[in-house]
């Protein structure tokens, strides 16, 4: 078999142990969160210090777990996969790696940083005064937890999903449908309509139909989902042109940290309808967000390529 070949196979081998992995880490869910729940419960009431225990949401108990399996499975499938180097998912050996991830960062920062500066000028947000001991904390929060969700999605949806894809498929088609799917993913709030007192073997299951319960919330889906969309076929760009994953951790970071500091500090002004801002305070729903991405998709495809290969 010719290298050419070999590749193909190793793509292949790739995107059904990614498929298996996502598959088996919702089978997992469904067939732990019942016992694990009612553990936490019997827990919750009998050990005082646990009592807050009792709270827990059946519903995000089971989107955790996805969660948990899917970080917890993702190198053994690499590895039966046949990919042995981290190059192969965009993270090559190479100087210079932390100043990648910083200068994305900042760019991120920047950009949608504008957008809501932009946003409290046109007095569409207002400014919501937080405490210091508030601020703090959940500030250094957003920093640590926007760097952790670049780093795991940037390495599943881009490294992975479509590092392989691109390999059986043109690239820009691959980055349209990993784009759509890295949306999709997003709206996976699973909402049982009857609710989950009491944890059954089935119940895991039971709450499939109902994986996506806030596609009925229409004012959250559009423009939300489009912005989604954007956001990844940003991504995918940059990582196709650039060859690696370090920048464009960075620049997820970098917006998630903004999103998430944005719905701290302001809220939606009342007394004024701004067509591209009035419709959430979350920046990522608004038609706002929507042109700053779309001129960051014409900046990454006009860029020119930087990749070693």
């Amino acid at each position: 078999m010719d290298i050419h070949g070999q590749r193909d196979v190793t793509a292949s081998r790739g995107l059904y142990a990614l498929l298996l992995l996502m598959g088996g880490s919702v089978l997992g869910a469904c067939v732990l969160a019942p016992p694990l729940f009612n553990g936490l419960l019997y827990l919750g009431r009998s050990i005082p210090v646990l009592d807050g225990w009792r709270e827990v949401s059946f519903e995000a108990l089971i989107a955790r777990l996805v969660l948990v399996l899917l970080v917890l499975g993702f190198v053994p499938a690499l590895r039966w996969a046949r990919i042995r180097s981290l190059a192969d998912i965009g993270l090559p050996r190479q100087s210079g790696r932390s100043g990648l991830i910083l200068r994305g960062w900042a760019l991120g920062i920047g950009t949608a940083g504008v957008i809501l500066v932009i946003a409290w000028m046109v007095q569409a947000y207002t400014w919501a005064p937080v405490r210091w001991s508030r601020l703090i904390p959940r500030m250094l929060g957003y920093l640590a937890g926007g760097l952790l969700i670049g780093l795991i999605e940037e390495i599943f949806f881009r490294g992975g999903l479509f590092g392989l894809l691109r390999k059986q498929l043109p690239w820009a088609l691959a980055a349209v449908l990993i784009s759509i799917f890295f949306s999709a993913v997003h709206f996976l709030r699973p909402m049982h309509v009857e609710g989950v007192v009491h944890g059954h073997w089935y119940s895991g299951f039971s709450i499939l139909p109902y994986a996506f319960y806030t596609l009925g919330e229409r004012s959250a889906y559009f423009p939300y989902a489009f912005n989604l969309f954007l956001i990844g076929f940003v991504l995918c760009i940059l990582y196709q042109r650039q060859g690696h994953l370090f920048f464009i951790i960075g620049l997820h970071a970098g917006w998630v940290v903004v999103l998430q500091a944005g719905r701290l500090l302001f809220e939606v002004n009342p007394d004024v309808d701004n067509w591209l801002f009035s419709l959430s305070g979350n920046l990522g729903r608004t038609w706002g967000a929507t042109l700053m991405l779309l001129a960051m998709c014409v900046w990454a495809w006009t860029r020119p390529s930087t990749r070693a290969d």
